[in-house]
């Protein structure tokens, strides 16, 4: 879905504070709406056998992000 980046790069060429502020708005939830969508069609697609595996994988980018962040904090501080 082509919508959210189009969305995060009119950002960077807005100037008005109410128009960044829509844009972003805008550009959250359409990632919202496609991280939704994708799940649902996953869903719809692996067997129930395997379902947690999948979900797992595709979570697993996410939670290793958020574990270096909160490392390169806790070391920052």
């Amino acid at each position: 879905m082509p919508t959210w980046p189009a969305l995060l790069e009119a950002i960077r060429l807005a100037a008005w504070f109410w128009l960044v502020g829509a844009l972003v708005f805008g550009a959250h939830f359409a990632g919202g709406t496609n991280w939704v969508l994708s799940n649902y069609a996953l869903q719809g697609e692996v067997p129930d056998r395997l379902r947690g595996r999948v979900f797992a994988t595709g979570l697993m980018p996410a939670t290793l992000a958020m574990r270096q962040l909160s490392r390169e904090q806790t070391n920052a501080s």
